[in-house]
């Protein structure tokens, strides 16, 4: 759960306490390790290789948070003074996360099926379907293979080449800010919670420039 609730902050705190008292038992040391040691190389190999900001890829080391939030409540339990305290935090952890998780879940989420549909119901033989990066050939790719073929209908990745993309052609971006070359193909539709996705059409004898990156990661 991120830092934006009083559950959330009743967690993080504890993860915090549970790091600091982790100096006095050894195996606890562990999993502050496994915490502070595992999120601090996610998030440097998230620099060196950015991908769509999303909490998720910090989740490897975040097991051991847990680990630490629950170490920090049984110390605070041993202590009739804090006691209070523990139970405090420990009600509105499970109090906010049993209110939040179930309209997480109801809540819009990132589709990329609806994606592939709206662009399989729309090209016509001789259309061409581009995704412009690879987090577009991994995520709209995996739905579009798994969707009746259709004939003379190609798709592929993008690719930086000294030519021309002549139309028509659907152009898939997602995860990014489109460059300016692809912007003059219209677009069709956006799919703002899908990472940022959009789908843009090429009109026939239409002509865009593939000298440039579309839509970089």
């Amino acid at each position: 759960i991120e830092p934006i609730d009083l559950g959330s902050w009743a967690f993080w705190l504890c993860v915090v306490l549970g790091a600091i008292i982790s100096a006095r038992f050894r195996l606890l040391r562990v999993a502050a390790f496994m915490f502070i040691a595992g999120t601090a190389m996610e998030i440097a190999l998230l620099q060196i290789h950015p991908y769509y900001s999303s909490v998720r890829y910090l989740l490897p080391s975040w097991p051991a948070a847990f680990v630490l939030a629950g170490a920090a409540i049984a110390f605070l339990g041993r202590y009739r003074m804090a006691r209070p305290i523990a139970v405090a935090a420990l009600v509105m952890y499970v109090g906010y996360a049993a209110i939040k998780l179930p309209a997480y879940y109801r809540g819009e989420r990132s589709d990329w099926m609806s994606i592939a549909m709206y662009v399989h119901n729309r090209v016509t033989p001789g259309d061409r379907v581009m995704a412009t990066n690879n987090w577009v050939v991994r995520n709209f790719g995996y739905y579009w293979s798994r969707l009746p073929n259709v004939d003379k209908v190609s798709f592929g990745r993008y690719w930086q080449l000294d030519e021309d993309l002549i139309g028509p052609a659907w152009i898939v971006t997602g995860q990014c800010l489109p460059r300016e070359a692809v912007r003059s193909a219209g677009v069709m539709k956006r799919f703002p919670v899908t990472e940022l996705a959009e789908v843009r059409y090429l009109r026939p004898g239409q002509r865009l420039s593939m000298r440039e990156e579309f839509c970089p990661e």
